[in-house]
């Protein structure tokens, strides 16, 4: 069993790296959290965590390919449950004017794509053509 002495010395722990590395505290409600710290814990106590090097390139590129793995399989079911297209506009920290476009089928929403609009104005025939060169892109037959 866990004692209390050991929950508060990975607890102080977690929380420092938490706090030295600007995680917010909502991280811990990712997922993937405990099954983080149950892995580390399987590998035992000498286990070392990868460098940033290592994190920015072999395990970023390793997740990269298993969100594509994933999408792809996600546009398979596109013309059986079809799909709504969804956009939304927003403005970066740094004033940008963005509009992404979401795609939503079957319980399941991804970003397609985000849209710098610094050099247009956002009338409703530059939006409706944004629109339709989204529609295009996954298919008329695919849209509700």
């Amino acid at each position: 069993m866990f004692s209390k002495k050991r929950f508060e010395k990975v607890g102080a722990v977690i929380c420092r790296w938490m706090l030295h590395s600007a995680v917010p505290f909502n991280a811990l409600k990712s997922p993937f959290y405990q099954t983080m710290i149950d892995t580390i814990a399987e590998a035992g106590p000498r286990v070392k965590g990868p460098n940033p090097y290592q994190m920015n390139g072999h395990f970023l590129d390793q997740q990269v390919f298993e969100l594509r793995d994933y999408i792809q399989g996600l546009k398979k079911n596109w013309k059986k449950f079809v799909c709504t297209i969804m956009c939304d506009g927003w403005t970066t920290k740094t004033r940008k004017p963005l509009i992404n476009f979401m795609i939503y089928s079957d319980r399941h929403m991804i970003i397609h794509k985000s849209i710098d609009t610094t050099l247009h104005r956002k009338t409703k025939e530059y939006i409706f053509s944004l629109m339709d060169r989204v529609v295009d892109e996954i298919e008329e037959e695919n849209v509700v």
